[in-house]
């Protein structure tokens, strides 16, 4: 289906995380006519997603990633050996058997990269991004029980094409999914534009 950068993704959740389904199948979301997601369950956590430090994968904050889904204890960071400060495929696991985040991003192909998700889940009709926050979408995978909730985007970002793609594991009680899933791409991406000394913002004519 998808291109390498995806696989490796998967590749990563199944033999080091235990995150993904069985062999190499890939996660996207699939016989879901629309995005709505579940009602959060866990126990309630209180406040805004923020981009504050310290981060988990270089752009996530840890803060956020607790107040989101309520996992804050026994939590690790695990990285892809081909790792680099252009492109990073890295996940965060603790004591349940499937870990809460995963984030995959690049400097480099994210006009390609959106595009061609963007056409193998056209028909489940999942939530744009706004529009600041360049071409992008959240959605929820029905199929997909261990991180169903995701968050993919490509934006300017000086003379470079990124994208950004997270994964998320769960959501505690009383937190707005969709909310939480924008903001998370939006600190995420300024996280990006201080590490890469430059300003996220939509592509110009894409």
């Amino acid at each position: 289906m998808r291109h390498t950068r995806a696989a490796i993704a998967f590749s990563i959740c199944v033999t080091v995380l235990s995150a993904c389904g069985s062999g190499s199948q890939e996660r996207r979301p699939t016989d879901v006519p629309s995005w709505t997601p579940p009602r959060p369950t866990g126990s309630p956590v209180a406040g805004p997603v923020t981009g504050s430090a310290p981060y988990w994968c270089d752009l996530v904050s840890r803060r956020a990633l607790t107040r989101m889904s309520g996992a804050s204890a026994h939590l690790s960071e695990l990285r892809d050996s081909a790792a680099s400060k252009d492109s990073t495929t890295c996940g965060v696991r603790d004591k349940e058997r499937y870990g809460p985040l995963i984030v995959q991003w690049d400097v480099t192909g994210g006009r390609a990269e959106i595009a061609e998700w963007m056409k193998d889940v056209a028909s489940e009709h999942p939530a744009a991004l706004p529009a600041q926050l360049g071409t992008g979408f959240i959605g929820y995978s029905l199929r997909e029980s261990k991180l169903p909730y995701f968050t993919a985007s490509t934006f300017g970002c000086g003379t470079r094409d990124p994208w950004i793609e997270i994964f998320v594991r769960g959501f505690s009680q009383g937190r707005d999914t969709t909310k939480d899933l924008t903001d998370l791409m939006r600190f995420a991406q300024r996280r990006f534009g201080a590490l890469h000394h430059c300003t996220p913002g939509p592509h110009v004519g894409f």
